[in-house]
């Protein structure tokens, strides 16, 4: 049998020798923290531990998307958009049953 040899085995082997979970709960891998492995193992590693720096370009890019999404989705063109495919989908529920119900 050929051992795989893929970055998310190498992931999970990482976080059992360094003895650390692999994001508090052991319940799942992210694919942040898989990419953060694949991209450089020491920042995996620093970042795992908690000993990278948050910088104020890493706050000021947090502060940034945050406001970006409540724009988003307050914005009244995407509510409009969304109440109308919510509506269309129910108008086609209730056809489709009355159609399908027929038979």
């Amino acid at each position: 049998m050929k051992k795989t040899n893929s970055s998310a085995t190498n992931y999970i082997e990482c976080c059992v020798w360094y003895n650390l979970s692999m994001n508090r709960d052991n319940t799942y891998i992210s694919a942040s923290e898989l990419g953060d492995f694949v991209y450089c193992k020491r920042e995996w590693w620093l970042k795992m531990r908690g000993l990278l720096p948050v910088t104020y370009q890493m706050e000021q890019g947090t502060v940034q998307h945050e406001q970006l999404a409540t724009k988003v989705l307050s914005h009244p063109r995407l509510v409009i958009v969304a109440f109308i495919i919510i509506a269309l989908g129910i108008i086609l529920f209730i056809v489709a049953l009355f159609l399908g119900g027929g038979s």
